[in-house]
């Protein structure tokens, strides 16, 4: 074996020593990339999360997030959790809300919603966009003695949903 063949050999050595460590790198650079995304992935998740079933008020009436839309400027739907304490003559709800810049469709109207308020009074006006009236959700609103509209859409209408209300037409 010469002098000459040894540099050579190394030469072939260190290049396939540089292919090997040059691999190493990139499934090491890759895998971070990987990671960092996964990571971003789940944080996006868990912050969704936290937005959905989140509780706000807006005129004494509680709405509860239930769908978040990604890919749309309306970001959401609402289901109106609590309204005991609305004071309010001929109560018409809305088809949307305004809430922290973000616009939510009223998609459902929660049991025992409105239970026993005697502060409902006059007529009541449901929306089309409402799918889900739960149960009890007016019932014994005694001071309701208007009359009901009930828009199409409602799919719905869960036991003793309106229970005790004879002054109620419609």
């Amino acid at each position: 074996m010469s002098k000459y063949n040894f540099i050579i050999f190394n030469k072939k050595y260190y290049i396939i020593l540089f292919l090997i460590i040059i691999f190493f790198i990139c499934i090491y650079y890759f895998y971070f990339i990987i990671k960092k995304e996964k990571f971003i992935i789940e944080t996006y998740e868990n912050n969704i999360l936290n937005i959905v079933n989140n509780i706000f008020n807006i005129d004494n009436v509680f709405y509860k997030i239930t769908k978040i839309y990604v890919d749309n400027d309306n970001i959401g739907e609402v289901m109106i959790d609590n309204g005991i304490k609305l004071n309010i003559e001929d109560y018409i709800i809305p088809e949307y809300i305004n809430y922290n810049n973000y616009k939510y469709k009223i998609v459902e109207i929660n049991e025992y919603a409105f239970y026993k308020n005697k502060n409902l009074k006059g007529s009541l006006t449901i929306p089309g966009t409402i799918h889900t009236i739960g149960h009890f959700a007016f019932a014994k609103c005694f001071n309701l003695n208007g009359n009901l509209t009930l828009n199409t859409g409602i799919l719905y209408i869960n036991s003793y949903a309106f229970c005790g209300l004879i002054n109620l037409q419609g």
